[in-house]
């Protein structure tokens, strides 16, 4: 349950940023550094599309892999 309520808070706080800029924002402010995700002008993300980037928290090289014909994308350090 309590990870569920942190993730929900998260989800709150990230919806009323995007409400006042008028878009979905997926990345907070403090993480908010570095090379847009993988298109400029495009919304950046924590690990879509961004294996071999480094991880926007932590600093580890998203890995990715295939499962089931979709691309997984992930950090291994705190996605674990």
């Amino acid at each position: 349950a309590g990870e569920f309520t942190e993730a929900w808070t998260d989800l709150v706080d990230l919806m009323k940023v995007g409400v006042r800029r008028g878009k979905i924002i997926v990345v907070r402010p403090e993480h908010d550094h570095g090379a847009p995700s993988y298109l400029p002008n495009r919304p950046r993300t924590y690990v879509y599309r961004r294996a071999g980037e480094p991880c926007r928290v932590c600093g580890t090289a998203v890995r990715t892999a295939e499962l089931e014909g979709r691309n997984l994308f992930w950090c291994p350090t705190c996605q674990v």
